[in-house]
């Protein structure tokens, strides 16, 4: 470890230390329960033990290791202090990891504030179903920062008018508030906050399973499904993915929403089991899905699932790159017919070029993907800028370039892999 940061973390330490020892003292025990008090207030999973906790506090105090971050969230909850007062601003690998920390940190703030029970007349229902439509249009249109504005103040209504009838909420509150906070999981999980997009994955699942809407269920585990697998949980989201397409199978054929939600679901599993390397998996889930293609004519795309033709065939080609079938990959992605996808999926239209960008680099045709890359870039900027393997491949080819090509150095520069 440097100097330098050898001294940054005693000078949290110190800061920590003086959290816990200025007026009123709590010892380190004490100090844990406290923040394992603050966690269970907010709903944050996943916190160590009070034994545990105890040693990490010791351990952060005496600047042997940083708390990660959600612990920094507690300490900011329980101190009433900003993150960067506390911790100092995220370093360059913070940064490629978490690239808008401000859209973040305030998303979780509205997330994991209590409930505002009586905080005034809740928003009526129709409200907040027209800004959790907004919400889903931003994240398809892939509005990143607007989205996160609209979620800060949405999260919060929703809560309220979730806990503002004694006798319960009607179901069109509930309907909204889970695809709100479906909406803050899926950009949560983009900008790689993986356990908060659980929390808010998690909250939407449970708020369907209190209606009678199987297919509000199924949009809400097609979620977190999906927050699973880009969270690494693949088994995880292997069996959510399969478990949601079982209870949907009965229904399939009742409709547009219910097929193309089975179909989605298959999709995310296909996708999971592929990064599994489980070959025969992934390819028979994709083929079950084109049951539910055949069913559809052209794409369907609305809060609770994007499916279709086109859609299934930009699945086949990233199962095809996951498993390493760089070939297989750019043949079927040669196949896909972009322009049938509705204009306001161009998130669809980005990972599509992203995963022929990973084929043609994997491959060794260095120009073909930086062509790629770039006009992912050009469809989504902001996709691309908060996607991690774009961030990847940019810097490799930056460097198999030598750093000669000045449109690769401005590429890597805006997304943060120019180092």
């Amino acid at each position: 470890m440097s100097a330098d940061k050898q001294v940054l973390r005693k000078a949290i330490g110190a800061r920590l230390r003086a959290i816990r020892e200025d007026d009123p003292y709590w010892t380190r025990g004490e100090m844990a329960q406290l923040l394992r008090g603050v966690a269970t207030t907010a709903e944050l999973p996943h916190i160590a033990r009070l034994a545990s906790l105890t040693d990490m506090i010791k351990q952060w105090e005496a600047g042997a290791h940083l708390p990660r971050r959600r612990y920094r969230l507690l300490y900011c909850r329980l101190s009433g202090r900003a993150e960067e007062e506390l911790f100092g601003p995220p370093t360059g690998q913070e940064r490629m990891a978490d690239p808008s920390p401000e859209i973040v940190a305030a998303i979780c703030t509205a997330l994991f504030s209590p409930s505002r029970a009586g905080a005034g007349e809740p928003p009526a229902a129709d409200v907040l179903k027209a800004r959790a439509r907004r919400a889903w249009q931003l994240r398809q249109s892939t509005d990143y920062n607007a989205l996160g504005e609209l979620l800060v103040g949405a999260l919060a209504d929703s809560e309220t008018a979730l806990h503002a009838h004694s006798s319960g909420p009607h179901s069109d509150v509930l309907a909204a508030y889970v695809h709100i906070h479906n909406a803050a999981a899926s950009l949560l999980k983009r900008l790689g906050a993986s356990e908060a997009a659980a929390v808010a994955a998690d909250r939407a699942l449970q708020a369907a399973r209190a209606t009678d809407d199987l297919l509000l269920v199924g949009a809400a585990t097609l979620r977190l499904a999906n927050v699973f697998l880009a969270g690494g949980r693949l088994t995880e989201a292997v069996d959510t993915a399969v478990n949601g397409a079982d209870a949907l199978l009965p229904r399939m054929h009742d409709g547009a929403r219910y097929a193309a939600t089975w179909g989605a679901l298959l999709l995310t599993g296909a996708v999971a089991a592929a990064s599994l390397r489980d070959r025969s998996q992934a390819w028979e889930m994709l083929g079950q899905a084109k049951v539910a293609g055949a069913l559809l004519d052209e794409e369907f795309a609305d809060l609770h699932a994007i499916f279709g033709p086109v859609n299934l065939a930009i699945h086949g080609v990233q199962v095809a790159t996951e498993l390493d079938d760089h070939r297989e990959a750019l043949l079927r992605a040669r196949r896909v017919n972009a322009d049938r996808l509705p204009p306001v999926l161009l998130e669809r239209r980005s990972t599509l070029l992203i995963d022929v960008a990973r084929a043609h680099r994997a491959r060794g045709d260095n120009t073909a993907a930086a062509g790629a890359l770039q006009e992912a870039e050009r469809v989504a900027p902001q996709e691309v800028r908060y996607n991690p393997v774009a961030r990847t491949l940019a810097s490799g080819l930056l460097a198999a370039s030598q750093r000669r090509d000045p449109d690769l150095r401005a590429l890597a520069e805006r997304l943060g892999a120019s180092t």
